[in-house]
């Protein structure tokens, strides 16, 4: 049963009608007994004031009173309301007849408010409660101000909506003598505390706990729970309709229920998890930005769609931007889709020309992706499959999908007739566990790629971020909701699985979330990088303590680069057992960080300066780490963030010329050199160290810093009597 709401007042939720004349009680569904409802229009109704200092007028006169200057409710308090002023105790009190709580759980109070000219810091107001017919007052809520209020708020949060305030009979004594106040604790007649549209309301005990709030409220406040306690995942929860809740962190329910025109949104920072159902007739939303992603784990069933803000990038014209991503909802059309991302302005989300959209599928097991849609695609969005996406041009936002939530296991069938390579996606609208997917599907995947690839679509990088059982384990990789990534198929018409297991509310960027390095495992790594001035390629070295690592090829645990034929790569060849690998990620075990040669790959065009160095490095203190260039005859110090610099003269192909080495730290010597006959020098301007006189045979020369430990090493020639080292990829400093 609805009713229309008075004029300039907003209409509220169905527990909390508008009754002209109607006091007493009012009951409705849900164990829920509106017990009086005043609006003050012809009197006090249920309620009574206590004094000189409580007074009926009109709200349009409120401007009119002394030391207000400001007032801007005209669309919450209208006609008549209630001023209370001063500190007068029961003189500045609005009093209500007697009620009879014996019978509820919990009692809602709700209202209208403006306070104004309150200035001073103990300048308050208090809801409170008696249980012996007001003979004695016990405090249900203190307004504080600058915590619960300012000057000239209008309404909670000063948004201009009812304060609500819930309290129940584990905290307070209800029976058939209970009386409740408003109390004035001011200062002075000209400091205002105006009230009006003033419910009271029961709740029997029930299983359900309902929503109060507003949207803007924290669901950890118990005050704004039918209940009056803030639920857990043994908690049944009801989102009344006409109330909005936001979840805007972890948070963990039994049962979940949306009633019609009810909203429950799960804010970009936040996850719920439900141990079994939704049953949604309302509004339900999950939102994401770049680097956040709303999460959402059912473990029973979902009834009714939830509609999911996937954040997508802008087409960015020679930059390959875009993201490869999958719907996290099943069941929905492109034509639906179409519709629902059409702004009001006529413009659609996803950049188009008007009839076509940057909206592609992959052609798994064959070359590339299919057409872009276009307006006449007649076709069922796939909640595992891979697209191409893109929004307007300098206008990443979110795009809105809307479906059914996957709640049980998806299959999806990978293909390999022309290529090994598929695009699929995460299913769900949560995170997902890396380690756990591979885990499941690694004897489906071709063992050279056990691994998924990312497409990062950015120049200047590598394109792809690689990811295997290695550091998806140390990092406790996810996936976020609607990440699309490459897979590798060992065969044709082979499955992978996405289980309910694998899912998780831990993440956060929106492709492939590093999180923090996980406790149990003991490791070592580093990154080398190679750069040209315009791109970056990377290689991953991870030294593991775990029985299956050596150091020839493991599955999982080395993985080879996505080679799409450019003439610009980094890589590493397996230490023992090299075959043709072209390793992204290769794993050695933990002992072997202080005794390992790892042969380098590098594929560089003449014409060009190539830059060597490395980063994301955990590695003990007590090991250093060499690149060794034998064309040059070498060694280069990579630690501290030094570089190694090469001009490509002439075009490199493969290995066979770099390699990293890991040794011990070496300690200076105390011997004497005897250096009769030797001369050396250091040209600042050609930045060369010059060794001159007759050597009586070829001669190891190694270059330390104050820490004694070695930054280069080299050889020079017996039969040269002067001899030069190139020292310009050394920074400024004491050798």
């Amino acid at each position: 049963m609805f009713f229309s709401a008075p004029k300039n007042k907003r209409m509220f939720p169905s527990v909390l009608l508008f009754l002209v004349g109607v006091f007493g009680m009012v009951t409705f569904g849900f164990s829920q007994t509106v017990l009086s409802e005043d609006n003050f229009e012809s009197d006090f109704g249920n309620w009574n004031d206590g004094g000189d200092d409580v007074h009926r007028m009109n709200e349009s006169s409120i401007i009119n009173l002394s030391d207000i200057d400001t007032y801007e409710c005209v669309d919450n308090l209208s006609g008549k309301v209630v001023r209370l002023r001063d500190n007068s105790d029961s003189n500045s009190s609005l009093i209500s007849n007697k009620f009879d709580f014996s019978s509820f759980n919990s009692v809602a109070v709700s209202y209208n408010f403006f306070v104004a000219s309150m200035e001073n810091g103990n300048e308050d107001w208090f809801l409170e409660l008696s249980s012996d017919n007001g003979n004695n007052w016990t405090t249900i809520k203190q307004y504080v101000k600058e915590i619960d209020f300012n000057n000239n708020d209008c309404g909670s949060e000063n948004f201009g909506v009812k304060e609500i305030v819930t309290f129940n009979a584990n905290n307070y004594v209800f029976n058939t003598k209970n009386k409740l106040r408003l109390r004035c604790d001011a200062s002075s007649n000209n400091d205002y505390v105006f009230i009006d549209n003033l419910i009271v309301t029961g709740y029997e005990d029930s299983d359900t706990n309902d929503w109060l709030g507003y949207s803007f409220d924290f669901v950890t406040e118990a005050s704004r729970w039918s209940k009056s306690e803030v639920p857990n995942a043994d908690s049944n929860i009801r989102i009344p309709s006409d109330k909005k809740i936001r979840i805007r962190d972890d948070r963990e329910f039994n049962n979940v229920t949306i009633s019609s025109d009810g909203n429950l949104t799960i804010n970009l920072d936040g996850s719920l998890t439900v141990q079994n159902d939704i049953l949604n007739t309302g509004i339900f939303k999950c939102y994401s930005n770049d680097d956040e992603f709303g999460s959402l784990i059912v473990n029973g069933t979902v009834d009714g769609v939830l509609n999911y803000h996937r954040w997508i990038n802008n087409w960015e014209p020679n930059e390959n931007g875009n993201d490869i991503i999958s719907p996290p909802v099943s069941g929905q059309t492109w034509s639906s889709f179409l519709t629902e991302n059409t702004l009001s302005n006529g413009t659609h989300r996803i950049y188009n020309n008007g009839t076509l959209y940057a909206f592609y599928n992959y052609n798994n097991g064959y070359y590339g992706w299919s057409d872009p849609y276009s307006t006449a695609t007649d076709v069922t969005l796939d909640v595992s499959q891979g697209y191409r996406v893109s929004t307007a041009q300098n206008d990443s936002r979110t795009v809105k999908f809307t479906g059914n939530v996957e709640t049980g296991n998806v299959s999806v069938n990978l293909r390999n007739v022309q290529t090994r390579w598929n695009v699929v996606g995460n299913p769900y609208p949560s995170y997902v566990s890396l380690s756990d997917f591979l885990t499941e599907n690694i004897e489906v995947l071709d063992e050279n790629y056990a691994a998924v690839y990312g497409y990062n679509g950015i120049n200047g990088t590598d394109g792809w971020s690689y990811y295997n059982l290695t550091n998806a384990i140390i990092n406790n990789v996810t996936i976020a909701p609607g990440q699309g990534f490459y897979l590798a198929a060992k065969s044709d018409n082979v499955t992978v699985t996405f289980t309910p297991d694998m899912r998780t509310i831990v993440g956060g960027d929106d492709f492939l979330q590093d999180g923090r390095s996980t406790s149990d495992v003991s490791f070592h790594k580093l990154r080398l990088s190679l750069e040209n001035g315009s791109q970056i390629r990377h290689t991953e070295l991870y030294f593991l303590e775990n029985n299956n690592v050596s150091e020839g090829f493991d599955l999982g645990l080395d993985s080879d680069i996505f080679d799409s034929g450019d003439n610009y790569n980094l890589y590493s060849k397996l230490v023992t057992d090299s075959t043709d690998e072209k390793l992204a990620i290769q794993t050695l075990p933990l002992d072997n960080v202080s005794q390992s040669i790892v042969p380098i790959g590098v594929e560089a065009v003449t014409g060009q300066q190539i830059t060597f160095s490395i980063d994301n490095i955990v590695i003990p203190d007590d090991v250093v780490i060499y690149l060794e260039d034998r064309d040059k005859d070498t060694w280069t110090l990579l630690n501290d963030m030094t570089s190694y610099i090469v001009d490509v003269n002439e075009t490199i192909s493969g290995t066979g010329r770099f390699f990293l080495h890991f040794e011990p730290n070496d300690a200076l010597s105390n011997k004497d050199i005897n250096l009769n006959e030797v001369g050396i020098k250091a040209i600042h301007n050609t930045k060369q160290i010059i060794i001159s006189g007759q050597l009586a045979e070829d001669t190891n020369v190694s270059i330390y810093d104050i820490n004694g430990r070695t930054i280069l090493k080299t050889t020079i020639d017996a039969y040269n009597t002067t001899n030069r080292i190139d020292v310009k990829n050394l920074i400024t400093g004491i050798y």
